[in-house]
C-alpha cells in the first residue's frame, strides 16, 4: 500500500483528499474539512495514511502526527512522545506498529499506544527512533510531493531520504 501526499477522491467515502492544505473527508455522507483552525496540527500537511480500521494518520510539517477517526481531529506531538514533528511518510507493518519518517529520521510507533493517548486514555507514547547510528545514510527523509514510502509484498517498509531509498524490515526491530 502506497501512501500518497495527494489523494484524489475516488468516489469511496473511505478516500482522503489533501486540497489546498486542507484534510477533505467524508462521514457518512457529510463532508468535513480539516485545517488547523478545525484541530489539525499545521496546516502544511505532508502525508496521508489511511490504516484497515478506516482511520486517517496525517503527517504535517512542524505540527507533528494527528489522527482523524469518526470526524474528530485529535494532535499528537512531542508533548506526546514524538521524536520529531516533520513528519514526510507513514506505513505500517503487519506488526502493529506505524513507522514515520521525518526530517530527523525515522520512529517506529506502537498503534495501540497512538489511540490510546489520541483517545486520553494515555498521555504518551513511547517512539523507537532510528537513525544514522542504524544504517540511514542521513536523517533527513523525504516526503510532500511523491509518494515517499511503501510496505512491499515481503513485509519491509521502504522510505524515501535524501539520499537514497532506504528498507527497513520490521521482523528485525520485534
Amino acid at each position: 500500500m502506497l501512501t500518497r501526499s495527494r489523494m484524489r477522491s475516488d468516489g469511496d467515502s473511505r478516500s482522503p483528499q489533501l486540497w489546498h492544505q486542507a484534510v477533505v473527508r467524508s462521514f457518512n455522507g457529510e463532508t468535513k474539512i480539516f485545517r488547523k483552525l478545525d484541530g489539525l496540527p499545521s496546516n502544511f500537511v505532508q502525508c496521508l495514511y489511511l490504516d484497515h480500521n478506516g482511520v486517517l494518520w496525517v503527517g504535517t510539517a512542524g505540527g507533528g502526527l494527528a489522527r482523524i477517526k469518526e470526524g474528530k481531529c485529535v494532535p499528537i506531538g512531542q508533548a506526546q512522545g514524538l521524536r520529531d514533528m516533520h513528519i514526510c511518510a507513514i506505513a505500517e507493518d503487519t506488526f502493529g506498529f506505524l513507522w514515520a519518517s521525518s526530517l530527523g529520521g525515522v520512529m517506529r510507533l506502537k498503534k495501540t499506544e497512538l489511540e490510546a493517548c489520541a483517545d486520553g486514555l494515555k498521555p504518551t507514547i513511547d517512539c523507537l527512533p532510528l537513525g544514522t547510528s542504524d544504517g540511514m545514510p542521513t536523517l533527513q527523509c523525504s516526503g510532500g510531493l511523491q509518494s515517499a514510502s511503501c510496505a512491499s509484498a515481503d513485509g519491509k517498509l521502504w522510505f524515501a531520504t535524501r539520499k537514497g531509498l532506504i528498507s527497513i524490515d520490521p521482523r528485525a526491530s520485534n
